[in-house]
């Protein structure tokens, strides 16, 4: 249940005065490129996340410090490359293991996509720590936003409030939601996600997640990625579809 890489960035800590979130719309296309984390064009600073989920975290950040809790971004946009490099990378440990190629994927995807299926391309995405708790050896734990874990506090806060400003907790902890293990670091900002969502699944993966650099990827594509796209990319919070 360890999350061992992921990008450490701070968010600053600045004043942002709140705005109402823009109506829901579907009339702005993204391209492919956005869409699989290979083109950060959308990325603030190309760093992040986009600048609307910048802003919206601001308001969210500035709230929740009135509560001594400072929710703080150590993962947001994540690219094609290092998706791959994370999938690639754990694909070679299990197949040290002689699992096989069903066997692997299982393993992956508990807490990792396949590389062009991240909603961490998107820049809409983010995982959040507390900074103002105790620094974990660890941060990305289920252990450390329940119950004594130094994160708890936050989950209680970003539950009741956090759809305020437009972010949901992606895969919640249900028994009928399937996909992913609950991720309760993980929000997406909905206003844009779903969008961004909504034309990703048009988009023709058979033939774009193909790819030779990206081990297993064509037992993946042939063989599981129907059911992934049902269970896993559309295995979130139903306020996201």
């Amino acid at each position: 249940m360890k999350r061992r890489n992921f990008i450490k960035q701070s968010a600053k800590a600045i004043a942002f005065c709140m705005v109402p979130l823009p109506e829901f719309t579907y009339q702005k296309a993204y391209t492919q490129a956005q869409l699989l984390g290979k083109n950060n064009s959308l990325i603030l600073n190309k760093s992040i996340v986009q600048k609307e989920t910048y802003n919206a975290f601001l308001s969210l950040k500035n709230a929740a410090a009135k509560e001594n809790i400072n929710p703080q971004i150590v993962s947001g946009y994540r690219s094609y490359l290092r998706q791959q490099q994370i999938w690639n990378r754990k694909y070679n440990r299990y197949k040290a293991k002689g699992l096989s190629e069903t066997a692997i994927i299982k393993n992956i995807t508990q807490y990792s996509t396949f590389p062009g299926t991240s909603r961490h391309h998107w820049g809409t995405d983010i995982d959040i720590i507390d900074a103002n708790a105790k620094r974990p050896k660890n941060l990305l734990l289920t252990e450390n936003y329940y119950e004594d874990g130094p994160y708890n506090n936050l989950r209680l806060w970003m539950e009741e409030h956090a759809a305020t400003y437009g972010f949901i907790m992606t895969y919640p902890n249900l028994t009928d939601r399937p996909g992913f293990l609950h991720e309760p670091w993980h929000f997406s900002y909905a206003p844009t996600a779903k969008k961004m969502l909504h034309q990703y699944t048009k988009l023709p993966l058979n033939n774009l997640l193909k790819n030779k650099k990206v081990l297993g990827a064509d037992f993946f594509v042939e063989n599981e990625l129907p059911t992934y796209l049902k269970n896993y990319v559309l295995g979130i919070h139903k306020e996201l579809l």
